[in-house]
């Protein structure tokens, strides 16, 4: 499967896109009266936010991996800062140096996001 190249302005108009949608949905959705509003309107809402959750997540991701715009160092730090403390009040910078100790050593016990099922610490 061939490598897809993504240009700077792709990244960041991508990027923006979900930024924009994640927000502009929220902003809505927060103001909203939903007593007057039909529970599977509200559901649908849910599940669209969710949605747009995940792409932040995967924004940020893609940030931590410099694939937003690729040889920008400094972009993909605050694309990934602004996605990250956005969707979860996280700080970039930290989930960045525990990212990289999830890719040199994964599913063992130096990897931060496994769990053996049996330690406690």
């Amino acid at each position: 499967m061939a490598k897809v190249q993504t240009s700077a302005a792709q990244g960041l108009f991508i990027a923006a896109l979900i930024y924009s949608a994640w927000l502009s949905h929220l902003v809505y959705w927060l103001a909203a009266d939903l007593r007057s509003m039909p529970w599977p309107r509200i559901v649908l809402a849910l599940l669209v936010q969710t949605w747009l959750y995940v792409g932040l997540f995967i924004t940020a991701h893609d940030a931590m991996h410099q694939g937003i715009a690729p040889g920008r160092r400094r972009i993909n730090l605050w694309v990934g800062r602004i996605a990250v403390l956005s969707y979860a009040l996280f700080s970039f910078d930290k989930l960045l140096r525990r990212h990289g100790l999830h890719h040199s050593f994964p599913a063992g016990d130096r990897d931060p996001d496994f769990h053996d099922g049996v330690h406690t610490g």
